[in-house]
């Protein structure tokens, strides 16, 4: 939703809205969860080719689309994986606590850093094998922003009791470029380690073979 957000704010319909609008933080909202849900239907429907909605009404009700046409044809293959939907799911903890494991998004880069903090000096050394005590905007970046057919990355996500979300562990692949050898890495914030994060090894393990296959990676 952020990233709808950034594109949403740098548009002229933006300055429309917080110039008209009686609640232009509501009317933001739900021009960004259009796009958000026009996104998962170029995603989810592979004949859809093109989409125009116009005009496109917007009122204290929400969004009315008055028209619109669509353009159907042969599916073809995206230039960059969409997000990997599929592979979220909600398992349970020895501990009890709901957690949903899903692969990451680039809106999660703010999760990052207070995850980041929780971990010890051994933890942060066994992941990047040098002392980095904090996480650069760059680093962020790289972290949160991959590209889902050269990489993955899942994470365990909790709902904390404030209401907020926070990050509970990492589970990072990557392949080469030839898609032959494959890297991984495994961080676990450390008042956890040690609870049981998966459901089971061998579910995991499908996860990531699941994803790594799909990519043509050999292993």
């Amino acid at each position: 939703m952020s990233l709808a957000a950034d594109v949403v704010g740098r548009t002229h319909a933006a300055s429309l809205i917080r110039e008209h609008s009686a609640d232009p933080e509501r009317d933001v909202q739900h021009l960004c969860q259009m796009l958000v849900k026009l996104s998962q239907m170029a995603s989810d429907l592979g004949d859809l080719r093109g989409l125009e909605v116009n005009p496109l009404l917007l009122n204290r009700d929400g969004m009315v689309a008055v028209d619109f046409a669509m353009d159907l044809g042969t599916p073809s293959r995206f230039a960059i994986m969409p997000y990997p939907e599929e592979l979220r799911e909600l398992v349970t903890l020895k501990n009890g606590w709901q957690v949903e494991v899903r692969p990451i998004r680039a809106e999660d880069a703010h999760l990052i850093t207070p995850f980041h903090r929780q971990l010890s000096e051994e933890s942060i050394r066994f992941r990047y094998f040098h002392n980095k005590s904090n996480l650069t905007q760059r680093d962020l970046s790289i972290l949160s922003h991959i590209n889902y057919d050269r990489q993955m990355a899942f994470i365990a996500e909790h709902l904390s009791e404030d209401g907020g979300k926070e990050m509970l562990g990492v589970v990072r692949v990557w392949n080469d470029p030839d898609n032959i050898r494959t890297e991984f890495s495994v961080i676990i914030r450390d008042d956890l380690q040690g609870v049981r994060y998966w459901q089971s090894a061998d579910e995991e393990d499908d996860r990531l073979l699941y994803q790594h296959r799909h990519a043509g990676n050999d292993w």
